[in-house]
């Protein structure tokens, strides 16, 4: 920032030194890696080199940030903050420039490893897993303090991940009590919320402990891997003509799984020491009411009602749709009643469920898995190939079995099933027309 020019020593603008960074920009821009970048391995080596070189540049943008924070100069344009002021003249959004400066504050606080990032060796995501390890343990922060030294030398050789893993593993070697104590005091801030919203749909919010939820990881990786299937088939197999491809989003495949270890925690018997105590008599499921009206034609398609029985809940039911029984009653326990104008039960029969044990043993040996085209995951529900209230009868001929995405597929989405099970189901997509065939597997090898 000196020009000694003339033999007078004048100390540059910061406006001359940008001016000046532009212009060399410029410059670099126009070289081409054949010729004279005196960097070894051309455009390889320049993308080195000008790695370290923007994190300096980030680092003197974030330094600038916090020190504009810090005068308030930002409130002499009405400003509230100083990253809404730095929003309002850069196209960059106010978490960017929150980020900034930030990234300058952290510098200030952590000023060895400030330094680290101000000479390029480090990142800014460096700065915050440091930062963080302050927040996480603040009976460790003087030890941390002490060993900045040390543990900026380790930041300059790994990636911000390792770094992370670094500082979780330092922290339980300088004091592990203090540590464990932390820990828990951070156990203390864990929850887990479930709530119904307005349209029906529940919404689940939560922060785990990290020994349950690194189980609750394991757990879904498992349901996950047999969900994958539906979209992956079985490793070596190649597509088949023009079956159709999954490509629902992970979230999706995430719901599903989900769904899987919901499904396998209601099946334990209670007798089981890890199974469910019932609710009012009965294993933890959904215990959905309809009109027998709805139930039986097209033209009276009313709501049905998805009950919390014996649940605590400012809200003891939900209105679902009419579609979405019909999918449940597909393979279901049904318990018809009669209930009067005052919503009194006047009459009941004995439950039966719409698809018998023996077929669905049946189901499973003849299907072996999902009988949706290019679909290898396993069978959690037998589909009614023409719906009870149409006339279908529940017998092998009209039953197939589907796995729990297909099954909602069939039900919500334009899809068909026509045919009969025991031989040839045609699946069609009434949107496109595309038709599939879905024979039995043992069919399949003849």
């Amino acid at each position: 920032m000196f020009d000694t020019s003339g033999g007078v020593t004048q100390r540059k603008s910061a406006a001359d030194c940008v001016s000046e960074l532009h212009a060399l920009i410029d410059t670099l821009a126009e070289f081409d890696a054949g010729h004279g970048l005196g960097l070894g391995d051309g455009d390889g080596e320049l993308v080195v080199e000008l790695t370290a070189v923007s994190r300096r540049i980030e680092s003197v943008r974030a330094a600038a940030a916090d020190r504009f924070h810090q005068s308030g100069d930002y409130t002499t344009d009405g400003s509230r903050t100083s990253h809404a002021w730095i929003a309002a003249k850069v196209n960059e959004g106010w978490g960017a420039c929150r980020s900034v400066v930030r990234t300058g504050g952290l510098q200030r606080q952590h000023p060895v490893m400030g330094s680290a990032f101000a000479a390029g060796a480090i990142t800014r995501e460096h700065l915050l897993e440091l930062d963080r390890a302050h927040h996480s343990y603040p009976r460790l922060r003087d030890l941390l303090i002490a060993e900045e030294a040390t543990i900026t030398d380790y930041a300059r050789d790994c990636t911000a991940k390792q770094f992370s893993d670094f500082l979780r593993i330092l922290t339980h070697r300088l004091d592990p009590a203090a540590a464990e104590r932390d820990d828990e005091d951070r156990r203390g801030q864990c929850h887990l919320h479930a709530s119904t919203i307005l349209d029906g749909l529940v919404k689940i919010d939560a922060l785990l402990p990290a020994d349950m939820g690194q189980q609750f990881l394991a757990l879904m990786e498992s349901a996950h891997r047999a969900v994958k299937k539906t979209s992956l088939g079985d490793p070596g197999d190649d597509p088949v003509g023009d079956e159709p491809l999954d490509r629902r989003p992970t979230s999706t495949h995430n719901l599903e799984s989900f769904q899987r270890l919901m499904d396998a925690a209601a099946s334990l018997d209670a007798a089981d020491p890890a199974g469910l105590p019932p609710i009012q008599g009965a294993r933890p499921v959904i215990h959905a009411a309809i009109s027998v009206e709805t139930l039986m034609n097209d033209t009276e398609r009313a709501a049905g009602f998805l009950h919390r029985l014996g649940m605590r809940s400012p809200v003891l039911s939900t209105i679902t749709t009419a579609t979405a029984l019909d999918r449940m009653l597909c393979d279901g326990v049904v318990n018809p009643y009669v209930v009067n104008a005052q919503g009194q039960m006047i009459a009941s029969l004995p439950a039966n469920r719409t698809v018998p044990p023996h077929l669905r043993k049946g189901i499973q040996i003849r299907d072996r898995n999902c009988r949706f085209t290019g679909c290898t995951s396993r069978i959690d529900e037998a589909h009614h190939i023409i719906f009870a209230r149409h006339g279908g009868q529940t017998l092998m001929t009209n039953l197939i079995g589907l796995c729990w995405h297909h099954h909602h597929l069939i039900h919500h989405l334009p899809w068909t099933l026509t045919g009969d099970a025991n031989h040839n189901v045609t699946i069609t997509n009434t949107l496109t027309n595309q038709t599939w065939r879905s024979p039995p597997p043992a069919q399949q090898r003849c």
